[in-house]
């Protein structure tokens, strides 16, 4: 089987769970072409297998020579897709910025690679994401007469409503593909004949790193915590801060480790500063899948602090919950969206309702006073 994977930009440190999938499929006999619409701007190390191969685009190269583009559509049944196309975007008024820039890119994309796409005969076309590449693929399916699937996983689906066209895509897709219950549930009731379609695949590790003993936490700390995850709203990562700033005013001593990078780097970097917590939070930026790693053997606790941002933008289960508990971490969490699929309260992790931070610090007390139930978890 021969399958063209979309990404909007590939590599990306944050995706490496796609790095994963991609490696599973190649090992089990299928042909991979990767086409990353945008070239990423740091481009981690990546090893793919022989049958995979990369086709990374730069931004300058996609949206020169119009006419070119515009050629693919010659031909009576190509042509027949603009009416279609009128349809469809009538029926779905852009709601902001990002609907139109992803359009944009999803057009401009699939016919600037529709004749390289016709020629390499995929047998089908995935889309990554809901998003841009879902969009992409819908339009190299329709243009090269092959089927089409997507990934529906967290901001692709939730933030703003989800991407413009994701009820078309749900009904015309032939294969839709999520990794938490209440993302099949959600997509099903947004297109209940797509049900059948949704199919629920958790996401895995390719092997189970080796425990070692933990250490004693001494009463007094420092207890070690991570945190992993990009620097966003959704994330939470304020309440880490603000939890650790509660412990020391109580004298439990504490390490907070956050491993990621973006937007938010320069405001938690600030709250960091105003509570006096230089030397006992760091942020680390992104780190390699290997540095990672070395983070999880560090650490004595692990949080996540999710919440359901301004947008509606959350997470389904964060691939880091499961990655945590695989390295014998014990794990705290919010409540939001999918981590209840995995966190389940007093057996597999400990649910703080809500992120709170004073829910946060009593959690991390808990487990510092009672050594048995964090060995447990």
């Amino acid at each position: 089987m021969k399958v063209a994977y979309l990404f909007t930009a590939f590599p990306a440190l944050s995706q490496t769970f796609l790095q994963r999938e991609i490696r599973a499929l190649a090992a089990a006999g299928v042909e991979i072409d990767i086409h990353s619409m945008w070239t990423p701007s740091a481009v981690p190390s990546w090893k793919p297998a022989p049958s995979v191969t990369l086709h990374a685009w730069s931004r300058s190269g996609l949206f020169d020579n119009p006419l070119r583009s515009l050629a693919e559509l010659a031909g009576p049944t190509r042509l027949g897709l603009l009416p279609r196309a009128a349809k469809i975007l009538l029926r779905h008024s852009p709601r902001s910025r990002e609907d139109i820039a992803n359009a944009a890119l999803a057009g401009a994309f699939a016919l600037r690679r529709a004749s390289t796409f016709r020629a390499a005969r995929y047998d089908l076309i995935h889309g990554a994401w809901a998003t841009a590449p879902a969009t992409a693929a819908l339009l190299l399916g329709k243009l090269c007469g092959v089927p089409y699937s997507f990934g529906a996983h967290a901001y692709d689906i939730h933030r703003n409503g989800g991407d413009l066209f994701l009820p078309y895509k749900l009904r015309t897709a032939a294969l839709i593909h999520t990794t938490t219950q209440m993302n099949v549930d959600y997509l099903s009731g947004l297109c209940p004949e797509a049900r059948g379609k949704i199919v629920l695949a958790r996401r895995g590790l390719p092997e189970l790193p080796p425990l070692g003993p933990k250490r004693a936490i001494p009463a007094c700390g420092p207890v070690r915590l991570l945190s992993v995850g990009r620097l966003i709203p959704k994330k939470g990562q304020i309440r880490q801060i603000e939890a650790v700033s509660l412990l020391k005013k109580e004298g439990l001593s504490c390490e907070l480790r956050i491993v990621g990078d973006g937007p938010l780097h320069e405001a938690l970097a600030g709250a960091i500063s105003e509570c006096g917590l230089q030397n006992e939070v760091r942020l680390l930026g992104p780190l390699p899948e290997s540095a990672v790693r070395a983070e999880y053997a560090w650490a004595d606790l692990f949080w996540h602090t999710g919440i359901i941002d301004a947008e509606g933008d959350r997470d389904g289960l964060p691939n880091v919950i499961p990655e945590a508990m695989a390295h014998g971490v014990p794990v705290i969490s919010s409540d939001a969206a999918g981590t209840t699929e995995a966190v389940l309260d007093s057996e597999t992790g400990l649910i703080v309702p809500g992120g709170a931070p004073e829910g946060l610090a009593s959690t991390v007390r808990r487990l510092i006073q009672e050594p048995a139930l964090r060995e447990r978890l």
